[in-house]
């Protein structure tokens, strides 16, 4: 087979195109700093971008809730302790108040305090409970609410 110079041209120019067309998608890869730029660059690279994006949301929802869940438990696992600590104050309360020295008035005003200083501790952990969703932004506003 006879080379003429038109092919040999054709051929060159070929391949500089060809050259100048990977040259400009690994300048663009390197710009953006991304491999895929577009669905049709590798079908099972985009399959598999996707997969590791929505492994990553797993993961951060998984985080989510185990933040949550903990915080949960040490609100929960405080009841009991501030409990423990009031009745302990209360009992020292009424230990001190059982001799003579402390009149009826004395006694009854003590055992006011002591219920009403549970009382704010349970209206408190209440209204954290009610009140935890609305801190959080897991409740949206209403359309229409002036911002």
């Amino acid at each position: 087979m006879r080379v003429t110079q038109q092919m040999i041209t054709d051929r060159s120019t070929a391949n500089l195109s060809s050259a100048m067309d990977r040259l400009l998608r690994l300048q663009t890869q390197m710009s953006s700093g991304r491999r895929l730029q577009q669905p049709s660059d590798d079908l099972t690279g985009v399959t598999r971008a996707l997969a590791y994006r929505q492994t990553l949301v797993n993961l951060d929802q998984y985080q989510s809730n185990v933040d949550r869940g903990k915080s949960g438990l040490s609100t929960v696992e405080q009841g009991p302790a501030s409990a423990n600590t009031l009745l302990v104050s209360a009992r020292e309360k009424v230990t001190s108040l059982a001799n003579d020295n402390y009149d009826a008035t004395a006694r009854q005003s003590a055992a006011l305090s002591a219920i009403n200083t549970r009382l704010a501790a349970s209206v408190s952990a209440s209204v954290g409970r009610l009140l935890g969703p609305l801190t959080k932004g897991r409740v949206e506003k209403p359309s229409g609410y002036p911002t």
